[in-house]
């Protein structure tokens, strides 16, 4: 589709995540690099709303977009 460039722009650099739980005293800290590292050399992360954009923005004018709307049936 061509928009690897624009996400790889957009990617977040979330290094840390720190997981507190209840009933435990300490949290479990993350390094997030090594994770990724370890699951794909090609790991990029971005915000929902930025990746929504980049696609509507990618097919705008060959896809109708409709929001607040859901399927309640499907019949063939």
């Amino acid at each position: 589709m061509g928009v690897l460039k624009r996400i790889e722009e957009l990617a977040v650099d979330t290094e840390r995540m720190t997981l507190y739980r209840e009933g435990v005293e300490r949290p479990v800290k993350v390094d997030l690099a090594k994770v990724f590292g370890a699951m794909s050399d090609r790991h990029v992360e971005i915000m929902r709303d930025d990746l929504s954009q980049v696609y509507c923005d990618a097919t705008g004018d060959d896809v109708e977009y409709v929001y607040g709307d859901s399927i309640t049936s499907i019949s063939g």
